[in-house]
């Protein structure tokens, strides 16, 4: 097959295939910037949706709950398996109140060591899970505060005062403690119905 040859020298038939291979890196580059841009995409829309769904603090003025009573579980890994222990169940509160503006449901068992459930309340609710000992046991300090893994709260009004009914309805799982024997996860769940009288 004859080679034509342009006045330089340059053959026309390497010039094409120099250009051929252009185009298809470019098509390439863009394919895969194109599906990375896809999986970022993705990625973020999902971290999204697990966020959303992991923290639900809702007012839903038409919730009505008979009672107060909170069930504890303890979510703990004892060789390799998952096990559900379920501990004291609240049907009373401990303590109340009001404090710069915040309003503050706690739920504890007196004893040498245990947990705390705390409701803060202002715009929004606010669970938190307290550790407390009678010794320094969480690195020199004698309470631990755990984030949430997952939270799910309903209540019947976003603000409340002295004689308004708190009703709640709530689901809410910490990490994992891993200072403990098998990392356990502490899950509160139930109802709350508490006439405010401070």
């Amino acid at each position: 097959m004859p080679t034509y040859e342009n006045p330089r020298g340059f053959s026309i038939r390497f010039v094409f295939a120099n250009l051929v291979a252009e185009t298809r890196n470019e098509i390439i580059h863009k394919h895969v910037g194109n599906n990375m841009k896809k999986q970022i995409l993705l990625i973020l829309f999902g971290l999204t949706l697990t966020l959303l769904n992991a923290q639900k603090n809702i007012i839903d003025s038409t919730l009505i709950t008979k009672t107060t009573f909170i069930e504890t579980i303890n979510h703990s890994t004892i060789d390799g398996k998952l096990i559900k222990l379920k501990g004291y169940n609240y049907n009373s509160i401990y303590n109340q109140k009001y404090s710069n503006d915040t309003l503050t449901l706690m739920f504890a068992r007196k004893g040498l060591g245990s947990q705390i459930f705390k409701l803060n309340i202002t715009d929004t609710i606010v669970p938190e899970i307290i550790l407390w000992s009678d010794y320094p046991a969480f690195n020199g300090k004698y309470f631990k505060s755990l984030e949430f893994e997952h939270l799910e709260i309903i209540a019947n009004k976003k603000n409340y005062k002295s004689g308004d009914t708190i009703m709640i309805k709530l689901k809410c799982i910490s990490k994992q403690h891993k200072g403990h024997i098998g990392h356990p996860k502490f899950e509160y769940k139930g109802t709350i119905k508490h006439i405010l009288k401070n």
